[in-house]
């Protein structure tokens, strides 16, 4: 027996397209409902240095569907880790896609988090070589794969620099959508 998925169909006037239906995706979709968030900084990470993330999903029907991407000057590497000890941190504050919405993220996000246990790797990819900056390549990452998160859960994304200096670039977005839990399998 096959589940069927619920779709969206938005009518959209346009003069300018004769007979076409325009669409959108979902991700999409989901910043004009005032639910997609995002978050961007850059960093200067020495040599074994890490710059940590801590997400705390909520306990309820409210899902983050998660992306992120990544890229460094040097070499780095990236690991998300699901389950995490680790607590607290300084806030980050989400920026809504949708900047007149009021809609804030469910989640709690922080960065430089304390205590110890990584928890489950989920994910892991390096990239960039060299320690000479006259001969070094960098790199990036583009989790593009929408990963949905555990309910009351921690997480905790881990960037990890192999040289000094590296300036690395992070970009986490993700969008909140609420599901039936009673039909959800």
């Amino acid at each position: 027996m096959s589940k069927c998925r619920e779709v969206d169909i938005v009518r959209v006037d346009n003069n300018e397209i004769d007979g076409g239906v325009p669409t959108m995706d979902y991700f999409h979709w989901e910043m004009h409902k005032g639910r997609h968030f995002y978050f961007t900084e850059t960093n200067t990470i020495a040599s074994s240095g890490t710059r940590e993330y801590l997400i705390t999903t909520a306990d309820t029907a409210r899902r983050l569907h998660f992306t992120f991407s990544v890229d460094g000057k040097y070499i780095t590497s990236v690991d998300l880790f699901k389950g995490t000890g680790k607590t607290a941190g300084t806030t980050i504050t989400p920026i809504n896609n949708d900047h007149d919405s009021t809609n804030a993220s469910g989640a709690t996000w922080t960065h430089t988090p304390t205590g110890t246990g990584d928890g489950t790797n989920v994910f892991t990819q390096a990239f960039g070589d060299g320690t000479n900056p006259l001969q070094a390549s960098g790199g990036a990452i583009n989790q593009n794969d929408e990963m949905i998160l555990s309910r009351n859960t921690k997480y905790l994304l881990r960037i990890t620099s192999g040289t000094n200096s590296n300036v690395v670039n992070t970009h986490l977005r993700w969008y909140e959508h609420t599901i039936n839990l009673e039909k959800a399998t």
